[in-house]
């Protein structure tokens, strides 16, 4: 429909605008997109998650991990409302952005040394400014003022501000016929229109804005958004019709609020529930997983249920957990055929080496967690072959705990539904010796 009067209504984030029509927002923000007309976006935001205060690594800056897990989390929440303001029949106007890149940790942690001369590292990857759109661009860096008007008269409102006070910092690689302003004398386009799904991307010079030009600006933002729509067969009406009403028409519309309210409310249903889905499909590592991918997602339970998890010293095949004062060195091991001898062996390692390291503390309990057979489909699998007589042997001896993957998903989730069991089945954890049995069963097969 066509926007006139009051009606409109734009989400600026950016440097603040003040106008009626204008609702201002950090980039930080959880507020909804999809309750505005016209997103005006400025991604030249990294000042909003404190750089100034961050080292640099290999010449960028490197934001801490509470940062870190917060630009990439804004990034997905923005990138997707993005989408969806598309999805919406939604303008979405973007001052040409020039890509820029910072380190941002990813959780995860490298280590080096042994015993007490143990280190940690963080591992660190690029992230860009351009992360938060839900497609791709490609920017050259270079700023000027000299540009040309090479568009529509769609698009016109704009290059009737005055155009002296547009500039750029960054112009688009490669030529686009959607183009509707450029660098004089040259086809490098600065600004161009795209429709997205039922929405418009408009990508535009920066703009001087002053007490004097932002409410023309403003302006010119709602003109081209009504002259787009009329394009697509939309039309203009006066800002009095507003006052008209006919039959039903106030209840219909208060019928459509009531409705965007309730799909608000169904998508962060669909959202939360797809987040445990997610989780549901990461556990189902246990059951098929081996190496780092399984000991990863292990660690990821174990932390769940309650216990401090620490990489061992050694290397990172094995795993210290802590939880009171009870202490486990854990082997982790995801394989095609039953357990073996060897990682058993392999289990009395890390448990003398730690005792070598740290003989002033107890002596921990050695915890094998195994996914055997973990190519043959679960249903198939057979439990009486997974720990051999001579296994069972040898663990017996050193008194070591045998617990398979597919049990510690039933431990976690019987944990998870009864809290105050935790501590009694930690504990038998602790005092089992060879298979532990739990006669709780989550894990339903079709």
């Amino acid at each position: 429909m066509f926007f006139g009067g009051d009606k409109i209504k734009i989400l600026n984030i950016g440097n603040e605008i003040l106008n009626k029509h204008v609702d201002n927002a950090s980039v930080r923000s959880s507020i909804s997109f999809l309750e505005y007309d016209i997103l005006l976006l400025d991604l030249d935001l990294f000042d909003n998650y404190g750089l100034d205060y961050y080292p640099k690594f290999q010449g960028k800056l490197s934001l801490n991990e509470d940062s870190s897990f917060q630009i990439r989390e804004d990034a997905s929440r923005i990138k997707h409302q993005i989408k969806e303001m598309l999805e919406n029949n939604k303008t979405i106007f973007i001052f040409t952005p020039l890509e820029e890149k910072v380190f941002v940790k990813t959780g995860e942690k490298n280590y080096s040394g042994t015993g007490r001369n143990r280190k940690s590292s963080d591992i660190v990857t690029e992230f860009s400014n351009f992360s938060f759109l839900p497609f791709n661009i490609e920017t050259t860096s270079g700023h000027g003022s000299d540009i040309a008007f090479n568009g529509k008269s769609e698009f016109k409102p704009l290059w009737d501000l005055p155009h002296k006070k547009f500039y750029y910092k960054s112009y688009f690689s490669e030529k686009n016929p959607n183009s509707f302003m450029k660098i004089s004398k040259t086809e490098k386009s600065i600004a161009y229109h795209e429709v997205i799904g039922d929405g418009n991307i408009l990508f535009i010079p920066y703009f001087e804005l002053n007490n004097k030009n932002k409410n023309k600006f403003v302006d010119s933002l709602i003109k081209v958004t009504n002259l787009l729509k009329r394009d697509l067969g939309d039309f203009n009406a006066p800002d009095w019709t507003d006052d008209i009403k006919f039959p039903n028409e106030k209840t219909l519309k208060k019928d459509i609020i009531d409705l965007q309210k309730q799909i608000k409310e169904i998508n962060k249903s669909i959202a939360e529930k797809n987040s445990i889905i997610k989780e549901f499909e990461e556990n189902k590592i246990l059951l098929f997983g081996k190496h780092k991918i399984l000991e990863i997602q292990v660690s990821k339970i174990l932390e769940k249920i309650g216990f401090n998890v620490t990489p061992g010293i050694t290397n990172e095949e094995d795993i210290i957990l802590e939880y009171k004062d009870l202490k486990f060195i854990v082997e982790v091991k995801g394989i095609k055929k039953s357990c073996a001898l060897k990682h058993i062996r392999q289990l009395d390692n890390w448990v003398l080496n730690f005792e070598k390291n740290f003989p002033e503390e107890f002596k921990p309990k050695g915890l094998l967690i195994i996914n055997t057979f973990n190519e043959t489909p679960y249903n198939e699998r057979t439990n009486e072959k997974d720990f051999p007589k001579n296994v069972l042997e040898l663990s017996k001896i050193h008194e070591f705990c045998l617990l398979k993957t597919d049990t510690l998903l039933n431990i976690y989730y019987d944990i998870m539904n009864n809290p105050s069991k935790k501590d009694k089945i930690i504990s038998s954890l602790h005092e089992n010796v060879n298979v532990y049995e739990f006669k709780e069963n989550y894990i339903d097969q079709v």
